[in-house]
């Protein structure tokens, strides 16, 4: 999960208070609107006046439920941010982008084209130290015991300057 940005979390922020405030507005309108000059008829209306009270309340209940539902999402994404902060200084700032692309290569040991096996293999020996053959059955075994608790092999700075190099 990618980290919001303050103009998304304020742009969530202020659609979230509009929502609440509009309901609000809509249900204080129910309520009161036979209670305005003009609305002589509050008498006449009779059940159906309680009924608009009873859907004016219902606004409101909307309102709150409209709120929390923005409060929370506001939390869950503070603790989504601090979980990955976490998971990067655990494992690494590319911590999701290498486990996604070990996923990916699992995947691509069970494709047709016999050049995209071999190197998806060789890049797994290389990402992951671990030696299985070019076998899928074996690597998903293994890449789903060992997901949660995988760390990228370290490569010496003189590979990766071969590697650039070439």
């Amino acid at each position: 999960m990618s980290p919001v940005t303050p103009q998304a979390r304020w742009l969530e922020e202020f659609l979230g208070k509009a929502a609440v405030w509009t309901t609000v507005f809509l249900g204080l309108l129910i309520i009161f609107l036979p209670l305005l000059p003009g609305w002589i008829a509050i008498q006449r209306l009779g059940e159906a006046g309680f009924v608009r009270v009873l859907v004016g309340f219902l606004f409101f209940y909307v309102a709150a439920m409209i709120k929390e539902r923005y409060r929370l999402k506001s939390r869950f994404m503070d603790l989504m941010e601090a979980f990955d902060a976490f998971n990067s200084a655990l494992f690494g700032k590319n911590f999701k982008v290498t486990r996604e692309a070990v996923t990916y290569l699992v995947t691509s040991l069970a494709s047709s084209n016999p050049s995209v096996r071999e190197k998806a293999h060789a890049l797994l020996v290389k990402m992951t130290g671990q030696e299985m053959g070019p076998d899928y059955e074996a690597w998903k075994d293994w890449w789903d015991k060992n997901r949660l608790t995988y760390q990228p092999v370290q490569h010496e700075a003189g590979e990766a300057r071969e590697r650039s190099e070439s």
